[in-house]
């Protein structure tokens, strides 16, 4: 059993500093191992990770400068067996999400799809002006395994959830979790 670490950031009061590394923790025995990879997302933090099947599945987050911040909407998938990442391409066309950190990102128990919601970014307001927004969006990433193809890559494809009942309010940074039939949140 092991625990996956991507990425993340350093910060003091005169340093600020993202990662690209990816490390695994083997809970029995107490040790880590950091699992050297060519490709893969750019350095970020504030990005979301769940397991699914035997892929890492990663979403979103930021990367900071002095010159400025980007945010990013991009998922990536990195098999545990062939210890590869793969960035999942859509077509222009497709709905996907817009790019933020911080959303709640859970994968369904013993289903194809993982849910995300909420999170963080800035949007241009003026030419050198950027105004911060939670998010309360939802969507439905629904991930399958290619069984007619020669790719051991998943297929991806997002879906809009519409809001129904008694919606959270915008939010980044909560805690959640998949329990039977629904996903638990809180905070943020």
């Amino acid at each position: 059993e092991h625990v996956y670490i991507f990425g993340g950031e350093f910060s003091t009061a005169w340093q600020f500093k993202h990662y690209r590394d990816l490390w695994r923790f083997d809970v029995t025995s107490n040790a880590w191992e950091q699992i050297e990879t060519k490709t893969g997302p750019s350095p970020r933090s504030g990005h979301r990770m769940v397991l699914w099947k035997h892929f890492l599945v990663v979403f979103g987050g930021f990367f900071e400068t002095s010159r400025g911040v980007k945010w990013f909407n991009d998922l990536y998938l990195f098999d545990l067996r062939a210890r590869e990442w793969h960035l999942v391409e859509f077509k222009q066309t497709a709905q996907q999400p817009s790019a933020r950190s911080g959303c709640q990102f859970v994968a369904s128990i013993g289903k194809d799809v993982i849910y995300m919601y909420g999170g963080y970014a800035k949007e241009q307001i003026s030419t050198n002006k950027r105004r911060g927004r939670n998010l309360d969006d939802m969507w439905a990433l629904h991930l399958s395994l290619n069984t007619s193809s020669n790719s051991a890559w998943p297929t991806a494809k997002w879906e809009p959830i519409g809001k129904k009942g008694d919606a959270p309010l915008k939010r980044s940074g909560a805690s959640s979790i998949a329990y039977r039939n629904r996903i638990i949140l809180f905070g943020g």
